[in-house]
């Protein structure tokens, strides 16, 4: 009872937020996630209250249908009220409704003796009754069959067409072993095969990716988090587009780098293994040797080559939970204190070290007292990457939340477009603070959004308030991928008969090698989430690589 009672008071809360049209924004499992802490419920049934929730949810005006038509409810319910001396809530009824007609076990998961299962078992003819009327009503067989009619989709479930891990390379270390297990996974599926597409519907293939080294594609029934590899922390799940950032910055062993919004912690995970593992094998002579990190030549700083920012507490120490797994020794950073006052040292000097700033990026430098250190600290780092807050429009489990605030479609996109302004104007403010510090030669920035405010549009927007900045150029960012910038998204920056430019300050010729430095990811066309990314770097003749 305990599950659909905390699903109970997350799906009302839900309902609420649409009825007094309040937009409900990102995707249904974080937004059930988040709402579980609000109302401190318990862990242990966060599983299964995702579940139960996420299901009814997605088929509510399917049940609001099934429970209008039942005959005599309010007299039912009278009756149990005065049988039990208290009345079940309305939606505690829909998610066990849902269970009985749409669960895999069709079945409310109660006690047989249990009365609500008894009163909701009571109702069950009823309900299929009037399930067969909506049935025919929309000319539909199936519950799937009417969720692809209204999301006007030609799948009827929201999710990845594969899911794509990769090879966590600071947990194997030697190329010995890095090969090693890289077999020893491909040799557990039948066939190695050269498309992502064809492991889609087949348990026994797997894809290496073309584009992201160590990066594999396997059918969405196999169950990586099962596997050895997993357990060991050998592999990391990781989406093909949020590998592509770290790519196009061309990471080496020298480099300093910034992860300026980095919970939960992926893309820092995927830049300390390029730093301290996949760069310095490249360049070794003996592909067995061990790596040992690099001397920073400063012991007194002690300044890592990776330095992740967040800036909210529990996510700060998400991050830093991910990193202590994936094999990475880790120093907590107080914004507050100078360098000298930090309490937490690194204990292994032989370890690979991440610092985890706990402080927010965008007020980097700003803070008096430690103007000085800030500037022998970070204005070290020379490279950075910026995944700040976007739509999540490119996410997947967000059919379901987008059709039901679709439902006044005038009020949905008058609020769509006021956020989409404020996301759009914070995600420049944010890459612009980077390219303020002096040191900086080259940064990503990437979003999972789908949306051209948030991605050309930002593009164009910094190239104009930062002209000491450029795009890197197609040729240095994932060449061969063939998905680039949108040509309606620069539509408006070129003169009507396509010959001039109309930007002040960027040439027509700019413009088009603009458009070829963005990167695409379409949702499900490319294997994963809809993602965009975009190298910047500093006109200087001295550019690092």
């Amino acid at each position: 009872m305990d599950v659909y009672r905390d699903s109970t008071w997350i799906l009302e809360d839900l309902v609420k937020q649409r009825n007094d049209n309040k937009l409900v924004s990102g995707s249904l499992k974080n937004i059930i996630i988040s709402k579980h802490k609000q109302f401190k419920l318990n862990n242990k049934n966060l599983k299964n209250v995702f579940a139960c929730t996420i299901e009814t949810y997605k088929h509510l005006d399917v049940i609001d249908f099934l429970y209008d038509n039942l005959e005599n409810i309010d007299e039912l319910l009278a009756k149990l009220e005065k049988e039990k001396a208290k009345k079940p809530n309305k939606f505690t009824l829909y998610l066990m409704i849902n269970d009985l007609l749409f669960s895999k076990n069709k079945r409310v998961q109660l006690p047989n003796n249990h009365y609500l299962k008894k009163f909701v078992n009571q109702l069950s003819k009823q309900l299929n009754k009037n399930w067969i009327k909506f049935q025919k009503i929309n000319k539909i067989k199936t519950i799937d069959e009417y969720l692809l009619k209204q999301n006007g989709d030609s799948k009827p479930v929201d999710q990845p067409p594969v899911r794509w891990f990769r090879l966590n390379l600071v947990k194997l270390v030697t190329q010995d072993k890095i090969d090693y297990i890289k077999q020893e996974i491909i040799n557990n599926f039948k066939h190695k095969v050269d498309s992502w597409q064809s492991v889609a519907q087949n348990l026994d293939c797997i894809y290496e990716d073309e584009h992201i080294p160590y990066l594999f594609a396997v059918s969405m029934d196999f169950k990586i988090s099962k596997c050895k590899w997993y357990k060991l922390n050998q592999i990391i799940i990781q989406d093909r587009g949020s590998c592509f950032p770290l790519e196009i910055l061309d990471i080496n062993s020298d480099d300093y780098v910034m992860d300026c919004c980095a919970a939960p912690g992926n893309k820092t995970s995927l830049l300390g293994g390029y730093i301290y593992v996949k760069n310095r094998l490249e360049t070794m002579e003996d592909d067995s040797e061990e790596i040992k990190p690099k001397e920073n030549g400063n012991e007194e700083e002690e300044i890592t080559r990776v330095i992740a920012f967040e800036k909210n507490d529990k996510r700060s120490d998400v991050l830093n939970n991910m990193m202590k797994n994936a094999g990475f020794e880790t120093r907590k950073y107080n914004p507050d204190f100078t360098v000298a006052e930090q309490t937490e040292k690194f204990f292994d000097e032989d370890s690979m070290k991440i610092d985890i700033y706990h402080g927010d990026f965008s007020t980097l430098c700003n803070n008096d007292r430690n103007k000085e250190i800030y500037k022998s600290k970070f204005f070290k780092y020379n490279k950075a990457i910026l995944d700040p807050s976007c739509s999540g429009s490119g996410i997947y489990g967000r059919a379901s939340i987008d059709n039901l605030n679709k439902v006044d479609l005038e009020k949905y996109t008058a609020k769509e477009e006021e956020r989409l302004a404020k996301l759009s104007s914070f995600q420049t403010s944010l890459v612009s603070h980077a390219m303020k510090l002096p040191n900086l030669t080259k940064l990503s920035y990437s979003t999972c959004s789908v949306n051209v405010i948030e991605n050309e549009q930002v593009v164009i927007d910094l190239l104009l308030k930062h002209p000491d900045w450029e795009v890197i150029p197609k040729s240095e960012s994932i060449p061969t991928w063939k998905r680039r910038g949108l040509d309606s998204a620069f539509k408006e920056y070129i003169s009507e008969d396509g010959k001039e430019s109309l930007l002040k300050g960027i040439s027509l010729k700019e413009i088009n090698n603009i458009k070829e430095a963005c990167i695409r990811l379409n949702k499900e066309e490319d294997g994963g989430i809809g993602f965009f990314a975009c190298g910047f770097q500093r006109k200087l003749k001295t550019n690092k690589k």
